[in-house]
């Protein structure tokens, strides 16, 4: 048992418990802690189902509160608070939960089980709502007897707060199903939007849009029932694409800076993106963990090269969609991964330089790619960067380069060479190594850091692979 003087020590404002069991002399003791204003709790037990109840009457000027796997917690009343800004609830187990505080403005619901299903929650200035995989009560019952929760699965009472900035929605059981999008009308001033496997048709997420004229920010991550993506906004700001099954993608935005495509499986060559003014694009596919039948399977799809091929313009398609794309004109750090020992892929990469001349950062994740399909080449294809012209971006730009999962074969070496000797404005290359251990990597090591460097400032770092 903590004694009761760490309660009464009035300069305390910060406490986190971890695996404590509170008694009837630890809630007592929180009588002193009169300036407290951030508790978080984590595997706690209440010895009776009003502790939280005095513990929160006790910390007057409380603001945040956290409630982690705690258990004796039977009924959840968080009634008139006034002071209480940040409310988080995760993996627990209630028979009932009420939640009434005007200065709530930042709930977050994850892995929450109600066993009676009474809900009620009003938060009136609200601006970020997270509902994340919570069983046995849904999102409309969050504003239960507040609003006619008949109108839409997503009621409206929760579209039609005007201090809702960011709504995050996510299901285990794919339940939420926005059945009335109009609901959306209200919802004036969201900014973030972020949808998790929530199934949603290519005109529900028009209409959500369309409602919200000030969204910057959209998140699709494990969705099902978008066959065809089509994104034409230019207010959106940060647009993500995370574990997507589609048959097309079409995205265009001039506002669009920062782009993450993760895991989107298509065997649809329409793959287009026009964003001009793109300044940070993240493209990822994870191979290295596919089972056999997987890999067969994902033959027929887009590798992480061709969605790069398009996205960059190396391989456009003007008859198809009315135009050339410049989406990486303008970019300052690209994340990916690509086969360095594959030609094709060191083909695009210099593309890629020769295409972004302000080009600042690149993370590479070095991945073999099983099924790449080699190139020929008129001169010696180990000479391929040597043969390169230098472009802009490299000369004036490049700063920050990562490499991961190397290995010291050639044209991995080539690259980095060519990248060391050639970069004046480079600040580091880092380079980390693969897991494997070869006679080729010592000798790599010794040479990679002999190389005679273009910018003086450049620091060459080795680290091992993680």
């Amino acid at each position: 048992m903590l004694p009761a003087s760490v309660f009464r020590c009035q300069t305390l404002r910060v406490l986190e418990h971890n695996n404590y069991e509170f008694g009837a002399n630890s809630i007592t003791a929180f009588q002193g802690c009169v300036n407290l204003t951030t508790l978080k709790l984590i595997s706690v037990r209440m010895s009776t189902p009003d502790s939280l109840f005095t513990i929160i009457s006790n910390c007057g000027f409380l603001e945040n509160l956290s409630l982690c796997s705690c258990t004796g917690l039977i009924d959840l009343k968080i009634n008139s608070h006034h002071k209480l800004k940040f409310l988080e609830l995760r993996s627990l187990f209630l028979e009932n939960m009420v939640i009434c505080g005007k200065g709530v403005t930042i709930l977050l619901l994850d892995h929450v089980s109600i066993g009676s299903t009474s809900v009620y929650i009003k938060c009136p200035n609200l601006r970020l709502l997270r509902f994340n995989k919570c069983r046995n009560f849904t999102i409309s019952e969050i504003f239960k007897g507040c609003y006619d929760l008949d109108q839409s699965l997503l009621p409206a009472s929760v579209h039609r707060c005007d201090t809702l900035r960011v709504l995050e929605l996510g299901s285990e059981d794919n339940k939420l199903i926005p059945e009335s999008i109009a609901a959306f009308q209200g919802c004036v001033h969201l900014t973030t939007l972020k949808l998790i496997h929530i199934p949603i048709s290519p005109d529900s997420l028009f209409r959500i849009k369309s409602h919200c004229e000030f969204l910057e920010n959209l998140s699709l991550c494990s969705c099902i029932g978008l066959n065809v993506l089509k994104i034409s906004d230019h207010k959106l700001k940060f647009f993500e694409l995370r574990n997507f099954d589609t048959n097309e993608v079409d995205i265009c935005g001039n506002g669009v800076t920062v782009l993450v495509v993760h895991n989107v499986e298509t065997s649809s060559r329409r793959f287009f993106i026009n964003c001009p003014n793109l300044r940070v694009f993240q493209a990822h596919k994870n191979i290295t963990n596919l089972t056999n039948s997987e890999i067969q399977k994902d033959i027929t799809n887009l590798t992480n090269s061709e969605i790069l091929e398009r996205c960059s313009g190396l391989l456009r398609s003007s008859t198809e969609h009315g135009g050339d794309y410049l989406s990486m004109a303008n970019l300052r750090e690209l994340c990916t991964e690509l086969d360095l020992n594959d030609l094709r892929d060191n083909v695009l990469l210099a593309f890629i330089f020769s295409a972004s001349a302000h080009l600042q950062k690149i993370y590479i994740t070095n991945q073999a790619n099983a099924n790449s399909r080699e190139r020929k080449l008129p001169y010696d294809q180990a000479k391929f960067w040597e043969k390169r012209e230098l472009s802009d971006s490299i000369t004036h730009q490049l700063r920050v380069v990562w490499i991961r999962g190397f290995a010291g074969k050639e044209r991995e070496m080539r690259l980095a060479s060519h990248l060391i000797k050639n970069a004046t404005m480079l600040e580091k290359i880092v380079i980390q190594w693969n897991y494997n251990r070869s006679p080729e990597r010592v000798v790599a090591a010794k040479v990679l850091q002999s190389l005679p460097k273009a910018s003086k400032n450049a620091s060459v770092i080795l680290e091992p692979g993680h």
